[in-house]
Parts: C-alpha cells; sequence; structure tokens
C-alpha cells in the first residue's frame, strides 16, 4: 500500500487586520503573524514570509509608521515638560524613562546639595539639565520625523541611569564614611 504524499497545508487567506490582530492561533497551537503583503500565516520563529521573502518588521509597519503628525511648536511647548513631548509624539516608554530620569536627578541632586555633598548635587543637577534639553532636542527631532538623530536611545538612558546610581551610591558611601570618622 502506497501512502499518498502529505499535502503541504495550504496558506490560510483572509482579509487584512488590524496591526494589533495580526497575531493568532493556528490549529496546531503555533503561534503566527500575517504578512501584510500576501496574506500568509507565517510561524513566528520565521523572521520573513516564506512566500514573498518580506520581513515581520515590514509587516508590523515598524519603518512605515512615522508616528502622529504633530507640529513643531506644539512639539516644544510638550518637551518643556521633561517626557512630555515624547509622551505627545508616540514614543511613551521612551517619555515616561526621560521623566523618571530627570525627576530622579532632580530630586536627589537637591537632596545631596542640601546635605552638603555639593560635589554630588552639582553632578546630578547637571545630568538633569542635560538629559531635559536632550528630550527637547529629540521631541523636535520626532516631531520633524528624523528619529535617526535623536540623542535619547535605550542604551544612552540606560548609561545616564547607571551614572546617577552610581553618582547616588558613592555619595552614600562617602557619606556613611564621614559619619564613622
Amino acid at each position: 500500500m502506497v501512502r499518498p504524499a502529505a499535502a503541504e497545508p495550504a496558506v490560510d487567506q483572509f482579509e487584512p487586520s488590524a496591526p494589533g490582530e495580526q497575531l493568532s492561533l493556528i490549529a496546531d497551537d503555533r503561534k503566527t503573524w500575517r504578512c501584510r503583503y500576501c496574506e500568509a500565516r507565517v510561524a513566528l520563529e520565521e523572521s520573513a514570509c516564506p512566500r514573498c521573502q518580506q520581513s515581520i518588521y515590514d509587516s508590523f509597519g515598524h519603518k512605515d509608521d512615522p508616528g502622529p503628525d504633530v507640529a513643531e511648536s506644539v512639539a516644544l511647548r510638550w518637551a518643556l515638560l521633561p517626557g512630555a513631548g515624547h509622551l505627545r509624539l508616540g514614543h511613551g516608554v521612551l517619555g515616561v524613562a526621560v521623566g523618571f530620569s530627570v525627576l530622579l536627578s532632580a530630586i536627589f541632586g537637591v537632596v545631596m546639595l542640601k546635605a552638603g555633598r555639593a560635589t554630588h548635587g552639582s553632578l546630578l543637577i547637571l545630568i538633569m539639565i542635560g538629559t531635559w534639553l536632550a528630550s527637547i532636542h529629540d521631541a523636535l527631532r520626532f516631531a520633524k520625523h528624523q528619529p535617526d538623530e535623536t540623542l535619547l536611545r535605550p542604551r544612552v538612558l540606560s548609561v545616564v541611569a547607571g551614572v546617577v546610581f552610581m553618582i547616588i551610591v558613592g555619595a552614600s558611601v562617602s557619606a556613611q564614611s564621614a559619619i564613622n570618622q
């Protein structure tokens, strides 16, 4: 008895969906994504559609979405509040990170200045001002749809947070050693 060759599963055809609806489950419970160009369902492990070779990033609109269209003057007004410009321009996580970084630097900078740790406090205030000015610059770049010219990328914010943390720890250690003497 000759077994018939297993036919390749047919690629489901369906109407295009909203970007948030592109992940779905198929019969064997593997997660899939839908190709924006040929509407094929592709296993989530694949980074390109096997039918048309389009990238998963192209299908999810990574390159095509310039963000909200906001006038530069509006972006500048929103950017005066640290992180708010990013929030207004559709970069919420970045806006929260910038706002938190500026707020943390300001609070600890003022506390250290009042506690007599002028060097540490001044460094934190300078970091706060630099991060704030860079966030204003970035908000204007996002408003002009020039995201490649931004300064505060996730790695840069991570370094800023690390430096703030090191300054706070350094001030604490030096205060503790002064107390012990």
